[in-house]
C-alpha cells in the first residue's frame, strides 16, 4: 500500500507542477488547483486523508519557487 502511494507520488512529481511564473496569481492558483484535483483522483483507492495531503503537496510545491 505505502508502495503504491509512493509510485503514485512520484509520478505526479514527474509530471511537474504547473509553470510558477505564471503572469496571473488567479491562473496559476487555478492550475495548481486542477493539478491537485487530478493528483487526489489518481489516488481514490487510498485513505482520503492521503490522497488530500498529496493534492496539498502538489499546491505548496507550485507556491514555492524551486521546490
Amino acid at each position: 500500500m505505502v508502495g503504491v502511494v509512493a509510485l503514485g507520488l512520484a509520478i505526479s512529481l514527474l509530471t511537474g507542477a504547473p509553470d510558477a511564473r505564471a503572469d496571473n496569481l488567479d491562473d496559476q492558483q487555478a492550475a495548481l488547483q486542477a493539478e491537485s484535483d487530478r493528483v487526489q483522483a489518481s489516488l481514490e483507492f487510498v485513505d482520503s486523508g492521503i490522497a488530500k495531503a498529496a493534492g496539498d503537496l502538489v499546491i505548496y510545491q507550485g507556491r514555492l519557487p524551486g521546490a
